[in-house]
């Protein structure tokens, strides 16, 4: 029994020390990417940029729009293809009501990734608004 006892205390042990370095690299990571070194921040926690994803889906939420933009951009520097990522932001820019910003990164998401049918959906109502907002003005 003192065997088990000692293994089950080693491996706590184990996980709880794994916790902290995670912890301590997600901090590192955070400086260097606050300080512009994205390269050392990619090499210290290459899947990072997932932590600051859900830190800025957090900030999206609450409707903290300007916070989730940066965020985002953050999480863009280290995973250019999170289309996520893109969506969010452009939702953000059509609640600050720049429009043709959000417009211009929904296409871009379609060039690359043609298969996105809620980002094609937005851009498709998003057209029908302007289209519909245009002509009243007429």
């Amino acid at each position: 029994m003192g065997k088990y006892r000692k293994c089950i205390i080693a491996s706590f042990i184990a996980i709880l020390i794994l916790g902290l370095v995670q912890s301590g690299l997600k901090v590192w990571a955070e400086h260097f990417i606050a300080n512009g070194n994205i390269m050392a921040a990619t090499t210290i926690a290459p899947f990072h940029y997932r932590y600051l994803y859900i830190k800025g889906l957090g900030q999206f939420k609450r409707k903290q729009c300007d916070a989730a933009i940066k965020t985002m951009e953050r999480v863009l520097i280290l995973a250019p293809n999170e289309w996520d990522a893109k969506n969010i932001t452009a939702i953000c820019y059509i609640a600050k009501g720049k429009i043709e910003k959000a417009k211009q990164i929904w296409k871009d998401i379609i060039e690359q990734w043609p298969h996105y049918v809620s980002v094609r959906d937005n851009l498709e109502r998003l057209n029908k608004y302007s289209a519909g907002i245009s002509s009243a003005d007429k």
